[in-house]
């Protein structure tokens, strides 16, 4: 999962590395903020805040992870193609 190898840059590859409470991982749906902490949590980060922009309402973070998903792209801009 992408979200996990962003994480890992940022947490092992920057000068100076970003701790677990800089970072937060925004995505519009539970379910999808469901995976990415279970994909966190299999490779060490745990701790990490996943959640929608309300989660993060009166934060602050370093660093925001914004993950969004588009199940049928094609779709998508067959939408915006015809506004």
């Amino acid at each position: 999962m992408q979200v996990v190898q962003y994480v890992s840059l940022l947490m092992n590859e920057t000068r100076p590395p970003l701790k677990v409470d800089e970072i937060g991982i925004i995505t519009p749906y539970q379910r999808q903020a469901q995976k990415i902490r279970l994909a966190l949590e299999m490779q060490g980060f745990k701790d990490l805040k996943v959640g929608s922009v309300e989660t993060f309402q009166g934060q602050e973070r370093r660093c925001i992870i914004v993950s969004r998903f588009w199940p049928n792209l094609s779709r998508f801009y067959q939408i915006f193609a015809t506004i």
